[in-house]
């Protein structure tokens, strides 16, 4: 990127603009809040296609899960549509609470944490962490629900530049020849 001043004014607008970028670099809350929203979406596209975005498929429910759930019902890491009573066994007092502390803002067991220049995201739920990673003490495979792409990183690192950059987009598209 290159920079020319021609004249005093110039000089003042181009100051002018660093420090709408300097105040943009001090409140990044609603881009942050934004890339949480992000983040929420590719979960349930990793739930919807059952972990196949980004590699495989989840390993298949085992034939004892699927009979618990009910006949039919393959549908992992979910309890939306399992038999009545499944979503009890394991301590759960509510339908689905894994798949809904992933991919709803402010949904129970969801872990949310937003400053300045971080984002904290996951979830308490009991047992996420047996089927994030595997378990073999209770026979559960991994099937890795909080992954994030490259291109997931690649397009929150743009939303983080546009709106350092803000100030210095809006100008060049209304003034030729300015920063």
């Amino acid at each position: 990127m290159e920079w020319y001043i021609t004249g005093e004014a110039d000089a003042f607008e181009v100051a002018g603009l660093l420090e709408a970028g300097a105040r943009q670099g001090r409140d990044t809350a609603v881009v942050i809040d934004k890339i949480f929203l992000d983040m929420l979406r590719v979960e349930r596209q990793t739930f919807y296609a059952q972990g196949r975005r980004g590699g495989g498929s989840w390993p298949a429910l085992a034939p004892d899960t699927v009979r618990k759930k009910g006949v039919g019902y393959q549908n992992i890491l979910r309890t939306d549509l399992a038999k009545p009573g499944y979503s009890k066994i394991g301590g759960s007092n509510s339908v689905d609470t894994l798949y809904r502390s992933m991919t709803e803002p402010g949904a129970p067991y969801q872990v949310k944490t937003l400053t300045n220049t971080s984002i904290a995201f996951g979830t308490t739920r009991p047992y996420a962490g047996a089927h994030q990673h595997g378990s073999w003490l209770r026979s559960i495979p991994a099937r890795p629900f909080l992954r994030f792409l490259p291109v997931d990183i690649d397009r929150w690192d743009r939303m983080i530049s546009e709106h350092l950059m803000a100030p210095f987009i809006t100008k060049d598209k209304g003034n030729k020849g300015t920063p």
